[in-house]
């Protein structure tokens, strides 16, 4: 499944924009406000077109989502899924009913093309015929943890619920909350099933969808592997650099990326069943601040990291980061400024932080007091106060250290400025 392009029409802060989308990776930066997160969530209810229960009614735009003083909102998304083109709509007007125009073609097998209209909130919601594979991880996705496991052992339902239920696709929700509960629960039946055949004579056997998810967790969590169930008591465990903990003892960064791999690859196992890799499968993945509780050096390789795992999903993700801005292709990204999308004037790849907080986010690489005082000293020096200069410096110095680049240029600057005064003083 790709997006190939998104319009907005007066939703939220979006007076009317069409964005390309055709590409493996889209960044989106921009200041808090400036319309990333309205960005995922408009594709997120365009995607919610195709996930439409029969007798159940689903309003998917609402009047806030409505731009102030427009009349009403229109979003709509193009794309291919299976080799055909879709097309979903939803439009609503202020106070009224929103319609829904959809084109998506049909499984194999069922014919020609879907086409129709209707009011999503006004009663069938007919399912439509395509199950498109996608997940969200919005920036406020929270990662449960084993607490319940710790206290009561496995939960009631855990061994109510065979494969068949856990693995249906009517129980995919595009947003991910990201609990392990069921993912828990589908771990630990597949590893049952693969210790039985183990124990029939393949010792060596390993059961294809449980591998898929080992190797992404393997593939894009530094330091992360062997993840299993432990009996007794009941436990998600992993091993962390040879030493073996319970997921809740990992940090926040390290659980919370680790679930979300673990969550898109247990996805691609049931979507994509039918490959012998899952991991191959297509997919569209949406994540809001990708870089969340994530140390620098994770930020630079998470994006590859990803984009190696899962090498046929189309990523979309918003950051504020530097360090992930640095590691993606320049034609990847894409600024936000107050509800316009634009292409930065400067390239990221490759580049240093600095230099990507200045010439892309806007942002000076200091505090504007330090730059202030910098200048203040470089003055002095320009006009001769050569022991105000110091004296200052040696005062900055204390917090910014010796090391500093700036404190070390203006301190040879001002050796070589008084070598040049004392030399001049002997000469007369």
């Amino acid at each position: 499944m790709r997006i190939s392009s998104i319009r907005l029409q007066n939703f939220r802060g979006f007076a009317a924009c069409t964005l390309s989308l055709d590409r493996p990776l889209t960044v989106l930066v921009g200041v808090n406000g400036a319309g990333k997160t309205s960005t995922l969530d408009a594709i997120v209810r365009l995607l919610g077109v195709t996930n439409r229960v029969p007798g159940r009614a689903k309003r998917l735009l609402v009047d806030a989502d409505i731009r102030r003083d427009a009349a009403g909102c229109e979003i709509d998304m193009v794309g291919t899924t299976n080799g055909a083109t879709f097309h979903t709509g939803i439009q609503l007007a202020r106070g009224g009913r929103q319609v829904v125009n959809t084109t998506l073609p049909r499984r194999a097998g069922a014919g020609e093309a879907d086409a129709g209209s209707g009011e999503a909130d006004a009663g069938s919601g007919e399912r439509l015929p395509t199950a498109l594979p996608a997940a969200y991880y919005p920036a406020s996705r929270m990662v449960s943890d084993q607490r319940y496991l710790r206290a009561h052992g496995a939960p009631p339902s855990l061994f109510g619920r065979g494969l068949d239920a856990i693995e249906s696709l009517d129980r995919l929700s595009l947003r991910a909350n990201l609990s392990f509960d069921d993912f828990f629960q589908w771990f630990r039946l597949r590893e049952d099933l693969e210790n039985e055949q183990r124990t029939r004579g393949a010792p060596e056997y390993e059961d294809r969808p449980l591998k898929a998810v080992r190797d992404a967790i393997e593939r894009v969590v530094p330091g992360i592997s062997r993840l299993r169930v432990q009996r007794l008591p009941f436990r998600l465990v992993a091993l962390k650099n040879g030493a073996e903990y319970e997921l809740d003892q990992l940090s926040d960064g390290e659980r919370g990326l680790l679930a979300m791999v673990g969550d898109l690859a247990f996805r691609l196992t049931i979507t994509h069943r039918e490959l012998p890799d899952p991991l191959q499968g297509e997919a569209l993945v949406l994540i809001d601040e990708i870089e969340q509780h994530l140390h620098p050096s994770w930020q630079r390789l998470v994006v590859n990291s990803l984009l190696r795992a899962f090498p046929n999903c189309q990523f979309i993700v918003t950051t504020h980061s530097p360090q992930v801005l640095s590691e993606v292709p320049n034609d990847a990204v894409l600024l936000l400024d107050d509800f316009q999308f634009f292409r930065p004037a400067a390239p990221t790849q490759g580049r240093d932080t600095n230099s990507i907080l200045w010439e892309v986010l806007g942002v000076a690489a200091r505090p504007q007091a330090i730059v202030k005082e910098l200048d203040e000293i470089t003055g002095l020096l320009d006009d001769g106060r050569h022991d105000e200069a110091r004296d200052r410096l040696d005062r900055l110095a204390q917090s910014l250290t010796e090391r500093d680049p700036e404190v070390a240029r203006l301190r040879g600057l001002l050796d070589l400025v008084e070598r040049i005064d004392a030399s001049d003083r002997e000469e007369a």
